[in-house]
């Protein structure tokens, strides 16, 4: 009887043994996947520091962030980047070394972002005055590199613009190819060769539409922006990337946008440049057709676009609910900017400039690359 004991507890305390190291892998494998999921996290956001571009002069604009290639020859023309109403300057600084290899890249804020404080009641942040804006400032920025060897020694550059960026972008162009374009200053000498564009639809969807009134509304009753900030990221974010984020990483998420955003110039953009109506000569589909019109687009879908053109590709999250892929599809057909088609990226939603930082910087430097130095 003692004899089947020991055996019996001997046999208890191997399976316990079992139980427990089998209990330690789960738990080792657990901490493993949180370790990798970190690290790529990391990796994604500071890869600038693996490949830091060499410092420029300091740009003559506060609301600017300038790179000079890191380490090799300069052979495109200046990369502009153009961020969503709350992204900033030190938005991009983890995309800065990859694209900056080979360009000089500009990190530009428009009307009302950033962190300064709108002390201008009067101000005017609508997509016809951002786009005139950009070029002016363009133009007064770069003095030497991007410069053709015209006489007219005009600017050529190249735009990635992010969601209200990419209408930016788009409205900036608009400036080049219609009348409107009479009223930017002489000194503006500025030729946008290629559109990046993402997120940008024909139009936003019905979601899209709630989640911009509700952006206006957060602000207005609550100016420290922590619940705007809350908000943007349950709107921009995918889901299953929201889940994969520790809670302490979520509340730095928030104090960033919170602190490096301003209140008025939120409210500014969410009025005067998120253009709803159908009507109204900048909304997107009419921007288009002004585009469209120009007779440039058709060119290159050929591949074979003149020294004036103004080309572009489109880019989209694969689960963007605030500009779904079939109104980027609609926006690509109605362009005509067919020969590169459209990069859905996938798993990620409206964010793609930081949830997918490598497939994004891909598929900008694919696309601006394309075909050498063209100028």
């Amino acid at each position: 009887m003692k004899s089947f004991q020991s055996e019996r507890d001997r046999k208890y305390k191997n399976n316990s043994s079992t139980r427990s190291f089998l209990w330690d892998i789960v738990r080792w494998v657990t901490c493993l996947h949180h370790a990798l999921f970190l690290f790529n996290f990391v990796v994604d956001r500071c890869d600038c520091l693996v490949t830091k571009p060499r410092p420029r002069q300091k740009s003559k604009l506060s609301s600017a962030r300038t790179a000079l290639p890191a380490s090799r020859e300069e052979l495109y023309p200046p990369l502009v980047l153009l961020g969503g109403i709350a992204q900033t300057k030190s938005s991009w600084d983890h995309h800065l070394g990859a694209l900056a290899e080979h360009r000089q890249v500009l990190v530009y804020e428009c009307i009302g972002q950033g962190e300064k404080a709108i002390d201008d009641n009067n101000l005017d942040a609508s997509l016809p005055a951002q786009a005139r804006r950009l070029l002016e400032q363009l133009d007064a920025e770069f003095t030497t590199g991007g410069r053709s060897n015209d006489d007219d020694n005009q600017l050529v550059v190249d735009i990635a613009g992010f969601s209200f960026g990419g209408r930016v972008a788009m409205a900036a162009a608009c400036l080049q190819t219609d009348g409107v374009s009479q009223k930017i200053p002489d000194h503006a000498r500025v030729r946008i060769r290629r559109l990046h564009l993402t997120g940008v639809g024909c139009d936003r969807s019905d979601y899209g539409h709630v989640a911009m009134r509700s952006f206006s509304e957060l602000i207005k009753s609550d100016p420290s922006l922590r619940s705007f900030a809350w908000s943007i990221l349950l709107a921009t974010y995918s889901p299953a990337y929201l889940r994969g984020l520790p809670e302490r990483t979520l509340e730095r998420l928030v104090d960033f946008i919170a602190s490096s955003n301003n209140a008025d110039g939120l409210l500014a953009i969410l009025d005067q440049a998120e253009v709803s109506d159908v009507e109204d000569p900048w909304h997107v589909v009419n921007m288009a057709d002004r585009l469209v019109s120009s007779g440039e687009t058709p060119e290159f879908s050929e591949g074979t676009g003149s020294k004036g053109a103004v080309t572009g590709k489109l880019c989209v999250g694969e689960f963007d609910r605030m500009a779904p892929v079939e109104g980027v599809a609609l926006l690509q057909k109605k362009l005509g900017w067919i020969r590169h088609g459209v990069d859905v990226l996938p798993d990620c939603g409206h964010a793609v400039v930081l949830e997918q930082p490598r497939a994004w910087r891909e598929s900008v430097l694919s696309f601006l690359n394309a075909n050498g130095a063209v100028s």
